[in-house]
């Protein structure tokens, strides 16, 4: 599944143990009734946040999770969560540099100036 929108508030990553970290961020949809979600990143996952900042348009693969819980009193409660894997900066500025990048990878050996100039006959 996917969530687009708008970070609106980005955490600090809290360590729960030795063998457990994570961090949650708030993005608004851009649906026509946008929604706020939070979301939470993982273990080794939470590094992947530090590029990103509060405004940025976002694209972000997730997975729902749920889970049951039981009481003391043996009352059931149930529990779902949002667990983000992947994110993408889609804000213009960085879409824009992230192509120029790519095709600067695909033609190490040219420079953007030769590039324009180059035809192919």
């Amino acid at each position: 599944m996917k969530v687009t929108g708008t970070l609106i508030k980005r955490f600090d990553t809290v360590e729960v143990s030795d063998s457990f970290k994570k961090r949650d961020i708030v993005v608004k949809t851009d649906d026509q009734y946008p929604q706020v979600h939070e979301i939470q990143f993982t273990k080794e996952k939470t590094y992947i946040l530090d590029d990103y900042k509060e405004g940025d348009q976002v694209s972000i693969d997730i997975n729902l999770r749920g889970r049951e819980w039981k009481s003391p009193k043996g009352d059931i409660k149930y529990f779902t969560s949002i667990t983000g894997w992947r994110i993408e900066n889609n804000t213009p500025i960085a879409k824009q540099v992230k192509e120029a990048v790519t095709n600067a990878q695909h033609n190490p050996d040219r420079e953007p100036a030769e590039a324009a100039d180059d035809l192919p006959f």
